[in-house]
């Protein structure tokens, strides 16, 4: 999953800013949201199968917040990128919010 999406922000970085450039455009103009909501329930619902897959006990609620939480390190790294973002920032990330400090399973 982390490899999948530094290689994202760094192969295809013109599509990775147009996501969050949606995200504001709906804000704007409401009646975009469908786009917005048809993309991010394409994400959920992979996310869901890989959380799943990992004993989480609520697959689909995890995928969205979890979603969101890979959403603002993206966007982040769009806007300011560090080196090494995969290894430094995003995996860790997954994997804690997938294992969780200490708790040595999937929440």
């Amino acid at each position: 999953m982390a490899h999948y999406l530094a290689g994202a922000v760094d192969d295809d970085r013109d599509t990775c800013i147009a996501r969050y450039e949606l995200f504001l455009e709906v804000a704007r103009r409401p009646h975009l949201r469908p786009a917005l909501d048809a993309w991010g329930d394409a994400q959920r619902r992979a996310f869901a199968v890989e959380l799943a897959a990992a004993g989480a006990d609520d697959p689909e609620g995890d995928a969205a917040h979890l979603l969101t939480l890979l959403n603002g390190l993206i966007l982040e790294q769009l806007a300011a990128p560090e080196p090494d973002f995969e290894r430094t920032r995003l995996r860790p990330a997954i994997e804690r919010y997938l294992v969780g400090p200490g708790s040595g399973g999937a929440m």
